[in-house]
């Protein structure tokens, strides 16, 4: 198998570009070794053209709507939280809350901050990927990407329809009916706009944080056992507790999927993912007090907690109309999450369709954007009928386990992404720039997430031996296949490249003066 460093492109003199590959032969050519900039030179990203007949999407999403995506995406209330506190007790819980945003989620929001608005495609990290290394690393990641949505989709309408089957008592056919129902509820949504997702994110948000906000303000005049919250169990799963922790920061990389539709990126986009970290901190750390504090949970052993436990809590904190109100935020938590879920992973197959990764009637046809709505209609459609299907027909003991697996390897690839660019591309066009500089401070805000997701990856593959097995065919065998379709079918490689181009001096000092907040 190749080496996965390479770049799109090769320079041999200032303001000359001979590309990598030869479109002929496809065969590639040596690339400089230094790509240090020349005096006056500016890299920039060259987004594949769109056919004249689509729209482009409409950068409709400000601050408080970007928020409300990604809280949504990634955060969604406390729920799910319960296993964390089962595995490592409520002490260990709130302290890796309180380290994971710090060695895991804030750089990971830097550096897709970045690389968002460098290189604004709503093809997101695929792109990203596309502009860093070779062809077939490109194909493996957009099946890796493909598999890693639809099990992701697959799994929330699953939640919900059990969820509504035990509430309604239905059988296994209307449990089926009610996953499918709730997938193309979801869909429509998505398909009169991300501006009405956005808004919908917004209040789904805040339904989802009430709950929590109400068992902590019924616990306030009781106080806290602070001896209970500080305890820890004597055996620690430390399998089941890490991943679940990292789990609860998880999906801000999604929000790359939807720069194009973003209003001032530069702006924007680093502010709305601080801000999400912030409120996931508020979003985890109260429950968890209160649950530890609760008069009526006090003997229970923390191995009684898992999903589903924050009912029990509200039962015990407020009564029964708590618990129902913290049920009810469940159900609209799975929702909105499943909506925005839709709206990120539909951007990305259109994103998909404008690298040109499938045949090319295809491709066209999935990266259309509908005139009137200004949102991929055929790829939501793509999207929620394979989520379907996937949801309806199969079971999910291994694919579940696979999915923290390719979730790590993914953002492995963004972590390398954001390295390769800063010091192969130093000129690159950078609106955000992630406030490193300096070899060692960039290595360091890359390679601390990085290893963790190296650890999260290792503690995935072996959970055990189905999922290692599992693992090692999805990875090597993607892979292996990638890197010999690209050299009989694209061997020229992808849409979307890097392109450095030389400018004028004084043109350039001018242009600084204008938009001299904008630093290469």
């Amino acid at each position: 198998m190749t080496s996965i460093l390479s770049t799109p492109t090769a320079y041999t003199s200032p303001g000359e570009r001979t590309p990598l590959f030869d479109l002929q032969a496809g065969d590639y050519k040596k690339p400089r070794q230094s790509r240090q900039s020349n005096a006056g030179s500016v890299a920039e990203f060259i987004l594949p053209k769109r056919e004249p007949h689509s729209a482009a999407p409409k950068a409709a999403l400000t601050m408080i709507t970007l928020i409300g995506l990604i809280y949504t995406a990634s955060i969604s209330g406390g729920y799910g939280l319960e296993s964390s506190v089962k595995a490592g007790g409520p002490l260990l819980s709130i302290v890796a809350l309180c380290l994971i945003p710090i060695v895991w989620g804030v750089p990971v929001s830097l550096c897709v901050a970045e690389l968002a608005c460098a290189m604004p495609s709503n093809a997101g990290p695929i792109m990203w990927v596309n502009c860093s290394f070779k062809p077939w690393l490109t194909m493996s990641f957009v099946v890796w990407t493909l598999l890693l949505n639809w099990v992701d989709n697959s799994l929330y309408p699953t939640v919900f329809a059990e969820y509504a089957a035990t509430v309604l008592d239905l059988d296994e056919s209307w449990t089926a009916v009610a996953k499918v129902a709730f997938l193309w509820i979801c869909a429509l949504i998505n398909i009169f706009g991300v501006e009405i997702v956005g808004l919908f994110s917004i209040i789904i948000m805040i339904i989802t944080v009430a709950p929590f906000l109400l068992l902590f303000m019924y616990q306030l005049p009781h106080g806290f056992d602070w001896e209970r919250i500080a305890s820890i169990p004597e055996h620690v799963n430390w399998s089941l507790f890490l991943p679940v922790v990292a789990w609860n920061f998880s999906g801000f990389d999604s929000a790359g999927h939807i720069v194009e539709e973003v209003a001032d990126p530069g702006k924007t986009f680093v502010g709305a993912l601080i801000w999400t970290s912030v409120a996931g901190l508020l979003t985890y750390i109260p429950p968890i007090m209160v649950g530890a504090s609760a008069a009526g949970l006090k003997h229970l052993p923390w191995s009684k907690w898992g999903n589903g436990f924050w009912i029990t809590v509200g039962n015990a904190v407020g009564g029964k109309h708590i618990g129902a109100i913290v049920m009810l935020g469940g159900g609209l938590s799975t929702f909105g999450l499943m909506t925005t879920l839709l709206a990120t992973t539909s951007r990305s197959l259109a994103g998909i369709g404008t690298l040109n990764a499938f045949p090319a009637p295809i491709s066209r046809w999935l990266a259309r954007y509908n005139h009137y709505t200004n949102t991929p209609v055929n790829a939501i459609i793509v999207n929620t009928t394979v989520t379907s299907i996937l949801a309806v027909m199969l079971t999910f003991d291994v694919l579940v386990a696979l999915d923290s697996v390719l979730y790590s390897i993914r953002l492995i690839l963004i972590l390398l992404c954001f390295l390769k660019l800063r010091f192969h591309w130093p000129s690159l066009k950078r609106p955000y720039r992630a406030p490193v500089k300096g070899a060692l401070p960039t290595i360091t805000l890359a390679m601390v997430p990085l290893l963790v997701s190296v650890f999260l990856l290792s503690v995935g593959m072996m959970q055990s031996q189905k999922t290692l097995m599992a693992t090692i065919v999805t990875v090597f065998g993607v892979a292996g296949a990638s890197s010999i379709l690209m050299r009989y079918w694209r061997s020229e490689g992808f849409e979307g490249r890097l392109e450095e181009i030389e400018q004028d001096h004084e043109l350039s000092h001018h242009n600084y003066q204008i938009h001299h907040g904008l630093r290469i």
